[in-house]
């Protein structure tokens, strides 16, 4: 599934939290009537222990970083931690089985329209 990159402020500046943002219908398709506390993200050979905060079965369908702060590591390896107004860098987000999802991180689109 493509996600996009999201962080904690709109503005081309550096965002203090990130995260990934899933489509509403993906995220229902995924979990449906399940609702585990966390997920767990296979970043290369790393796996991330990601909290879902309540907002996330709400209106904000992010799995944003943990102390360990992987998205941000890997936007900032991509040179992506900055992007201009609703043009989020877009990945591929592949589920696993259950909590678990592999995030390929070579950007599907950095900024792109979609």
């Amino acid at each position: 599934m493509k996600v996009s990159g999201w962080k904690d402020t709109s503005s081309d500046v550096d965002g203090n939290t990130y995260g990934l943002r899933l489509r509403f219908e993906d995220r229902d398709r995924v979990f449906g009537r399940r609702r585990p506390k966390a997920v767990f993200l296979l970043l290369g050979n790393a796996s991330y222990r990601i909290p879902l905060l309540p907002g996330f079965w709400n209106e904000c369908p992010e799995f944003r970083d943990n102390a360990e702060q992987p998205t941000r590591r890997l936007l900032g390896l991509l040179n992506l931690l900055c992007w201009k107004k609703r043009k989020p860098p877009k990945f591929e987000l592949v589920h696993l089985g259950k909590d678990r999802f592999r995030l390929h991180p070579e950007p599907v689109t950095a900024g792109g329209d979609d």
